[in-house]
């Protein structure tokens, strides 16, 4: 853990990772293959972290100490292996939940994902993805659940059992008093639903990332999908990041726009494997309060890769003016495949 303070980062402290297993041994649990943070409004400065691992997944909550130590530290068994975790309040409690994601099963291919696991038989969501979004995209006043399952449904023409969309969907589980409810249908979008730019294809990797906030203040968040797979003209993953609108009831798909390379008065150009859309992120960079748009293109140069900001504005994202950064001009070496941008957090 690194502490934050007035001047930036400064000093850090290693968080414990107990061992599951009766010998201590903790071996092969991986600690840290997901990691995520908040300060829960129902208990500030008591902040919860949540830590993904091979073994176990570690829930750890403060108050802590200048040397690492939580006040209370718990332990989640339940799960298969995990590949990452998050954090957010559900049930409009304040306090957040535990949202665990897998590694691949026989029956999740991209993971399976589970929210606030219990002690023993854990079973997650009916719709598998690999990585996940909260925020509020239907105006209730409830944080909502967003799954990207960028997997596709036929793999070198052979059917994948329990994949979702042919070229990756996004699955939405609306939050409520009582959490999710994992019974229900949620909703589901593709390439293929009405209102969404492009057609679904084969290796488009439609939801690889996707990120909520409200960016033009209608009181519904918006979802930013990552589709770093998507083919345009001749350049084959050259990618794109699709706006899903909320809305009363939940997105629906209709209204989104797309934004590439190619876009007017976006820096660059498209070319074949640029995974233009690998991440993306939606937070307010300069504190004016609207949420700005951040996309990773790690394909970007030879896979030196980049990233490239889109400021907030009153009606969304703006390509005017936008701008992208290389990995070299944040002092990273200028190399093939040093992949800057395959991750961003805010």
């Amino acid at each position: 853990m690194l502490w934050g303070g007035a001047q930036g980062l400064k000093g850090s402290a290693v968080l414990p990772a107990p061992s599951p297993f009766s010998d201590g041994d903790t071996k092969g649990c991986s600690y840290g293959t997901g990691v995520a943070a908040v300060n829960p409004k129902a208990a500030p400065g008591a902040a919860e972290v949540s830590v993904a691992g091979w073994c176990a997944g570690l829930r750890l909550t403060g108050p802590f100490t200048r040397a690492g130590k939580p006040a209370r530290t718990s332990l989640r068994t339940a799960t298969p292996s995990l590949d990452d975790a998050a954090l957010g309040d559900l049930d409009g409690n304040g306090r957040p939940e535990s949202v665990d994601i897998s590694v691949g099963l026989s029956d999740h291919p991209s993971g399976g994902v589970y929210v606030n696991p219990p002690a023993s038989s854990a079973s997650p969501l009916s719709t598998d993805g690999d990585n996940v979004a909260l925020g509020d995209v239907n105006g209730d006043g409830y944080g909502d659940l967003v799954v990207g399952d960028p997997g596709d449904t036929v793999i070198d023409g052979t059917p994948q059992e329990g994949t979702g969309h042919k070229g990756g969907q996004i699955a939405i589980w609306p939050g409520g008093a009582h959490g999710i409810d994992a019974t229900a249908e949620p909703i589901l979008i593709h390439q293929d639903t009405p209102g969404v730019p492009g057609s679904a294809e084969s290796y488009d990797s439609f939801g690889a990332d996707v990120s909520v906030a409200d960016v033009n203040g209608d009181g519904y968040g918006d979802i930013a999908v990552g589709v770093p797979g998507e083919r345009l003209g001749s350049a084959r993953s050259a990618g794109s990041v699709i706006l899903v609108p909320g809305r009363a009831g939940g997105p629906t798909g209709a209204g989104s726009t797309t934004i590439t390379q190619n876009s007017t008065a976006v820096p660059g150009t498209a070319e074949r494997g640029d995974t233009f859309g690998s991440t993306v992120r939606l937070t307010d960079l300069t504190k004016d309060g609207k949420p700005d748009l951040v996309v990773g293109a790690p394909g970007e140069d030879n896979s030196t890769g980049g990233i490239w900001v889109f400021k907030g504005t009153t009606t969304g994202p703006s390509l005017r003016n936008s701008y992208s950064v290389m990995g070299n001009a944040v002092g990273l070496p200028k190399e093939h495949y040093t992949n800057w941008s395959s991750v961003q957090s805010s």
